[in-house]
Order: structure tokens, then C-alpha cells, then sequence
């Protein structure tokens, strides 16, 4: 897992594109009435808390196979609803369900060094105004809590920020913490939408391995 995780660091996506479509992590239509919560793993190289995609300056380097679990919260009782990991390009995504209060927890790779987590924001999944009981809730360490999502709503961007490689698992061409990527790695949300479609005859996909 930990092999898999760093060829995923300096994966660079360049695509072109003249059609409309959706990842793997989005397959599920929304179902109305339901909710969704979803976000990234990466790397916050300059540890602002913000993650910088591949059309901004200094884009930074997903990370794959990260778990994030679900727990749903009623009064002081949490019950766990489900487990992802984070797919090629960073990204988890908890669909289609039942609106209510929910907390987000990732599992810390152990070859990171932890980072900061940025909360994300709700989003009207059906054209309408969000309702006033909705909440974004709180970050705490890795995890985000007190998330309240009533029917028809999203919340996304709950981005889970590693500092960069532990001693123990940096190399000399990869330092602690501070090496610069030899590749942006993190696709805007609409190039990872494209660039995940292997049928479709406008869309070019190229990747590239750090250190190949």
C-alpha cells in the first residue's frame, strides 16, 4: 500500500476534452432526498491548509488508498455508516445518503507527517436554497465533526492535508517535508471528471510516475 501511495505522488494528468463527464467517484446519481459528503487527500507542501489544483500556481501531489470513514451521530451516540479509500487522484466520496449529522475520520497514513485539515462547504444538490439547519461543522484532528446535512444537500472539500513524507519513509531525492513535486498532481475537479473516462474518443489522457 505504502508503493502505491507514492506513485501516486507525482501522477500529472493532461486532458482534452469536448464532452461532459463524471468520475467513478460520482457513478451514483443523486438520489433525491439524499446527501453526500466528499473531499481530498494530498500533500500541503507549503502548509497553508488550502489545496492547490493543477490550473492554479504550485499545484500539490494527491494521495491514494487513504482511508475515511463515516459515522453518523444521534445525541451522544455515533454509529459507523461506512469506509473508503481515496481513489487515484486523491478523492473520497460518500454518496446517496440519508440526511442527518455526520462525522468524517481518516485513518493517518503512518509514512505522513500530519498536516492541517481544511473544512468543506455545503452545496444545494437540487437548485435549491440550503436549508438554515444545515451545517459545515468543525475540523478537528483528522476528522471533521458536527456536520448537520438535511435532504438535498452536499457538502465537499473536506480536504485532509498531510505535511509531507516522515523521516523514515523520505529518500534523498524526496526530503522531509519540503521537496518541491517534479509534476503537478492535482487535477481540477473538472480534469478529474474527464480524465477517468476510458471510452471516449475526445478525451487524451497522459500519466507520468514521479521519478520515472
Amino acid at each position: 500500500m505504502f508503493l502505491h501511495r507514492l506513485s501516486r505522488l507525482g501522477i500529472f494528468v493532461f486532458v482534452s476534452y469536448l464532452l461532459h463527464i463524471s468520475t467513478p467517484s460520482a457513478v451514483a446519481a443523486h438520489i433525491p432526498g439524499m446527501v453526500q459528503l466528499g473531499g481530498w487527500i494530498y500533500v500541503d507542501r507549503n502548509n497553508d491548509g488550502h489545496l492547490a489544483f493543477s490550473n492554479e500556481s504550485n499545484p500539490e501531489f494527491v494521495i491514494g488508498d487513504v482511508a475515511v470513514s463515516l459515522f453518523s451521530k444521534l445525541g451522544n451516540v455515533e454509529t459507523f455508516v461506512s469506509s473508503v479509500v481515496s481513489d487515484n487522484f486523491g478523492r473520497y466520496l460518500f454518496a446517496n445518503m440519508a440526511p442527518g449529522s455526520y462525522i468524517l475520520r481518516e485513518t493517518q497514513p503512518v509514512e505522513y507527517v500530519d498536516g492541517i485539515d481544511t473544512r468543506g462547504s455545503m452545496q444545494s444538490l437540487n437548485g435549491q436554497a440550503i436549508p438554515s439547519g444545515a451545517s459545515a461543522g468543525v475540523a478537528t484532528n483528522n476528522a471533521f465533526a458536527g456536520i448537520v446535512m438535511p435532504a438535498n444537500v452536499g457538502g465537499d472539500y473536506y480536504n485532509f492535508g498531510e505535511r509531507g513524507l516522515a523521516l523514515g519513509y523520505a529518500s534523498k531525492t524526496s526530503l522531509f517535508a519540503s521537496a518541491p513535486p517534479l509534476n503537478p498532481a492535482a487535477p481540477e475537479p473538472m480534469s478529474i471528471m474527464l480524465a477517468l473516462v476510458s471510452a471516449c474518443g475526445s478525451c487524451l489522457v497522459r500519466t507520468r510516475v514521479r521519478g520515472t
